[in-house]
């Protein structure tokens, strides 16, 4: 006859506070299972039942894995509602050497300070969870559309039996899909879609969406390209750069719902320095003003006339200023004068004529000998090499009178010149009183070649 084997017993409760002797065996009552004890584990070890499925239970063993470089696979269930089977899913994956979530996407809207990478796509996060005892299976509730502020929750500590928990600061809401907490730390892979309130740091993926109404700061941007037109409002705009590039051709300035000349006065460009550097219109003038001056380098030209006939320049050749009109004369209207170089003292003791200084000169004590003047541009550089050949120059030489005080020879930068004189005869002496004019002209034919044209004049 088969003896029948009864174990000590009792309900999961009556365990938890019971220690059993080593190797001892009871049965527990609520699980329909077995429970192995050590001698020292207070509750003892329940078995796992043939089935191989834990029963519904309201905590879980929490081994910690916080640095193995491997995929491992979180665990959901997979009805909304009711004791579920834990299950997971190969395309969501969790490395914990490198703390990377990986799904292949995130929905849902992010509120709060993101802190880390952003790529991707976002996903929602619904539902209320309930405290759960340790097991394999919870029992979830759906709840898609209530508009209350609700709470996920977490464990306190990375490893062993740990009690569910909650934060005021982390809460959800289910009717608008909105996670708050103080902070998100740490990288977002995939796409955020939604809107996101609050500072962003670390490297920015692309943000795409619907027009923004206003933004009303962005911080500072370390690169931005607007593929759109760019309209901006305000009273100032400041671009602190080394070089601004724009590709345009035509910059408007002064660009009002109805321009005038009046809302134009006093526009234009202004450069800072000691003080401004200005180029303005002056509606007054009707002209455009500069403050500075304006300089053109050699051969580069001022052109005015419809037709581009006349012409203000330095030549770089013979380094002259020209002044030029192609398909015409030159009328000059108002007051014409010129420098004269005036000198206390007589032609003979002041015998070198710098052109340089102009071309009237005038000596103010009477002569009192006769006297051979040199005509050079200065000093340091010859006639010959600041006039070009074919061009001409006239030179007026102005004597206080004597009568022994006349010119009647020249040189030009030191060499003789053959002079030709008016009425075919050189002067032979000067006059009694007044003063004594010479005037010449003097035209290049060659390099260091002169024809020279002179006339003497007395005027008392």
């Amino acid at each position: 006859m088969a003896k029948l084997l009864k174990l000590r017993r009792g309900t999961t409760s009556q365990h938890s506070s019971f220690t059993g002797a080593e190797g001892e065996v009871t049965v527990d009552t609520t699980k329909d299972t077995v429970v192995v004890h050590d001698g020292s584990t207070q509750g003892g070890f329940p078995l796992m039942r043939e089935s191989g499925t834990a029963t519904v239970a309201t905590e879980v063993t929490v081994t910690a894995n916080n640095s193995t470089n491997e995929t491992v696979y979180p665990i959901f269930v997979d009805g909304a509602t009711g004791s579920q089977g834990a299950e997971s899913d190969t395309g969501l994956t969790y490395n914990p050497s490198t703390g990377a979530l990986t799904s292949t996407s995130f929905v849902g809207a992010v509120t709060g300070n993101v802190t880390g990478n952003a790529s991707g796509s976002s996903g929602s996060c619904t539902g209320n969870a309930a405290t759960a005892t340790e097991g394999t299976n919870v029992t979830v509730t759906a709840n898609n559309s209530t508009d209350e502020t609700v709470y996920p929750v977490f464990v306190d500590g990375a490893t062993g039996t740990q009690g569910i928990e909650t934060d005021t600061g982390f809460t959800y809401n289910p009717s608008t899909g909105a996670l708050a907490a103080t902070t998100f730390t740490g990288n977002v892979t995939g796409n955020v879609t939604g809107n996101v309130t609050g500072n962003c740091s670390g490297t920015a993926a692309t943000v795409t969406g619907a027009a923004q109404s206003a933004i009303t700061s962005v911080g500072t941007l370390t690169s931005l390209t607007v593929s759109g037109d760019l309209t901006v409002q305000g009273t100032t705009t400041t671009v602190s750069s080394t070089t601004l590039t724009v590709t345009d051709k035509n910059i408007e300035l002064g660009k009002v719902a109805s321009p005038s000349d009046t809302t134009a006065d006093g526009g234009g460009l202004t450069l800072k320095g000691a003080s401004d550097k200005t180029f303005n219109w002056v509606d007054a003038t009707d002209a455009w003003t500069s403050s500075e001056h304006i300089h053109l380098g050699d051969d580069k030209q001022v052109i005015l006339g419809t037709n581009s006939d006349f012409k203000l320049y330095h030549a770089n050749t013979g380094t002259k200023g020209i002044i030029a009109n192609t398909t015409g004369a030159i009328n000059l209207a108002g007051l014409l004068s010129e420098k004269v170089t005036i000198t206390a003292g007589k032609l003979s003791d002041n015998q070198n004529i710098d052109l340089s200084a102009g071309n009237v000169f005038l000596f103010t004590t009477a002569e009192t000998t006769t006297s051979t003047p040199n005509l050079r541009y200065n000093g340091s550089t010859a006639l010959n090499d600041r006039v070009d050949t074919g061009d001409t120059i006239s030179v007026v030489i102005i004597n206080t009178a004597a009568a022994a005080g006349f010119s009647a020879q020249m040189t030009i930068d030191g060499n003789a010149i053959t002079e030709k004189w008016a009425g075919a005869a050189a002067p032979s002496a000067g006059s009694a009183a007044g003063h004594d004019v010479y005037a010449y002209t003097i035209i290049k034919t060659g390099a260091n070649a002169w024809t020279v044209l002179g006339s003497f004049s007395n005027f008392a």
